[in-house]
């Protein structure tokens, strides 16, 4: 797992890119919440998929159209 830990100035930056409002208040809040975030990705990319053939849809649906 990551040792990183989210900063605030990152969380600054990101809220930029996105053109959102943060205040300082909710920086500290945020920042938590991506560092659970990145934690949950790492413990996924863990995961043996190698087994696992690819889809391109959740279900196996056929469209039937008519000719």
């Amino acid at each position: 797992m990551s040792d990183k830990k989210i900063t605030t100035d990152e969380v600054k930056h990101i809220a930029k890119l996105s053109k959102l409002n943060i205040t300082d208040n909710e920086l500290e809040y945020y920042a938590s919440e991506m560092d659970k975030m990145i934690k949950h990705f790492d413990i996924l990319s863990k995961v043996d998929t190698s087994n696992v053939e690819p889809m391109t849809h959740v279900r196996d649906i056929k469209n039937i159209v008519r000719e």
